[in-house]
């Protein structure tokens, strides 16, 4: 849809905010941001932005002015709202910002880092509930298609059955990415990569903190 003068203002207002990485916290921020007085006509303006794509519906439960789907769509909109978007992404495709917790080993466990950087991810990918993001290191689960540098998408769920492939929190050594398996009274992480050895350890150290959902790869020339 045409936006009209008054709506391309507030647009670029929106725009040159996430470039900054910046929030809008509400209208009333947006008002004071643009030097209005009143936010009556503003509402109006945004209403319009949310129609057309470019803004999220404003939510009472999460508060804050946030980059919609139109926004979101091609490289160029998704670097103007800070996140990041992979070379080529077909442009339109549902996508869904998650949360990125930093890299885990899919060799020995390896502390995470929870910088929580987010990324797009195609909805197709997405489970429906709370997940994130994780950039594997590591070949040892090789076997299973999961290489050094890719992206895993991790449904958060403390209940993955035995034999499923899961983020594995060893106390003391960090998370890993393994399938699991329990013998008794240890947790059996099971490698996918012949040249690497399972480990087994005792259960009490383990816990399981969601499954692999999907996983995302970039290539490069």
């Amino acid at each position: 849809m045409e936006l009209t003068q008054a709506q391309r203002a507030v647009w670029k207002c929106l725009q040159q905010q996430w470039t900054a990485g910046e929030t809008v916290e509400s209208l009333d921020h947006l008002c004071r941001l643009m030097g209005l007085r009143s936010r009556g006509a503003l509402h109006r303006h945004v209403d319009a932005l949310v129609a057309a794509g470019l803004v999220a519906p404003l939510d009472r439960h999460r508060t804050g002015l946030r980059p919609g789907p139109a926004a979101l769509g091609d490289e160029r909109r998704a670097a103007r709202a800070g996140l990041a978007l992979p070379p080529s992404w077909p442009a339109g495709l549902p996508l869904r910002a998650l949360p990125r917790l930093g890299r885990i080993a899919a060799g020995a466990p390896l502390d995470a880092v929870f910088d929580e950087e987010p990324v797009l991810v195609p909805e197709r990918l997405a489970p429906a509930g709370d997940a994130y993001v994780l950039e594997v290191r590591g070949d040892s689960m090789s076997g299973d298609g999961i290489l050094d540098g890719d992206l895993a998408i991790v449904e958060v769920d403390p209940h993955v059955r035995p034999g499923e492939i899961a983020v594995v929190l060893v106390a003391g050594e960090g998370a890993t990415l393994k399938r699991f398996r329990h013998e008794g009274g240890v947790v059996r992480l099971i490698a996918s990569n012949p040249a690497v050895a399972d480990q087994c350890i005792p259960a009490a150290q383990v816990s399981i903190q969601g499954r692999l959902s999907g996983l995302m790869r970039s290539y490069s020339a």
